[in-house]
């Protein structure tokens, strides 16, 4: 009898047990979904890249030779450093849009360079090339049809830029010698005036110093004598009143 007591005990005790363990994995699992979530710190925003210059892919060049014949240069095209000169220059729209002012290109009257979109880029070298001026030709792709520039650096960092057109995905300039080389179309916009230079409209006039002064000096002058002028006729037209005494008759 006290062995089956011992063993109901035991059972309930394992029954009470299970349904203990049974109910707290009922109200609180992680995989019940009423854990919260943990919030996620959201990325910094990044800034865009700009998009990179082409390198130019192929390119020729001829020269005219001692004998008046042209003659074909093989040319070799290289990437142009992002740390070099010429790219600096490149990627600076105030350098180029100033080199472009300087050459006295062309863009209409009453237009002025908004933006100088360069199209490819690279470093052109040839050996053994003759002095004088090179007729290089450049393959520009997937480009429409118009006018161009191209832009050379040449030895002495200076940099000359040649009006030309962009035709059948080519365009052809003559220049001083291989060097960094870049073609770019200008994106023109109406000039912006300044109503001093209107025609028609005359400037205000400006008013000098010495002249603003000596017109303040003279306005004081004319209040002053003003001033006493009237001071004088008040004195001039004050009544003197004299009591005579009744006795004396003084």
């Amino acid at each position: 009898m006290r062995k089956f007591k011992k063993v109901t005990a035991v059972a309930l005790s394992l029954a009470m047990t299970m349904a203990v363990g049974m109910t707290a994995m009922a109200a609180g699992s992680p995989d019940s979904g009423d854990v919260p979530s943990v919030p996620t710190t959201p990325e910094d925003p990044t800034t865009p890249e700009e998009p990179k210059i082409e390198t130019i892919k192929n390119a020729t060049a001829t020269v005219i030779g001692e004998d008046g014949k042209e003659q074909v240069i093989d040319i070799k095209v290289e990437e142009l450093k992002e740390d070099s000169d010429a790219m600096k220059v490149l990627q600076d729209q105030d350098e180029l849009k100033k080199k472009v002012e300087e050459a006295k290109i062309s863009v209409g009257e009453g237009k002025e360079v908004k933006n100088v979109k360069v199209l490819v880029v690279g470093e052109l070298t040839a050996e053994n090339l003759p002095n004088g001026k090179v007729s290089v030709t450049i393959e520009v792709p997937g480009e429409e049809d118009g006018p161009v520039v191209v832009l050379h650096m040449k030895d002495d960092g200076t940099w000359e830029v040649i009006e030309a057109e962009l035709k059948d995905g080519q365009v052809t300039a003559e220049l001083d010698g291989l060097s960094p080389v870049a073609v770019a179309r200008l994106e023109v916009g109406e000039q912006q005036t300044n109503p001093d230079e209107i025609p028609g409209i005359a400037p205000a006039p400006e008013k000098k110093p010495d002249e603003a002064t000596s017109g303040n000096t003279a306005t004081t002058e004319n209040s002053n004598a003003k001033d006493t002028a009237n001071s004088a006729a008040n004195s001039g037209s004050r009544t003197v009143t004299r009591r005579v005494s009744p006795k004396t008759g003084a």
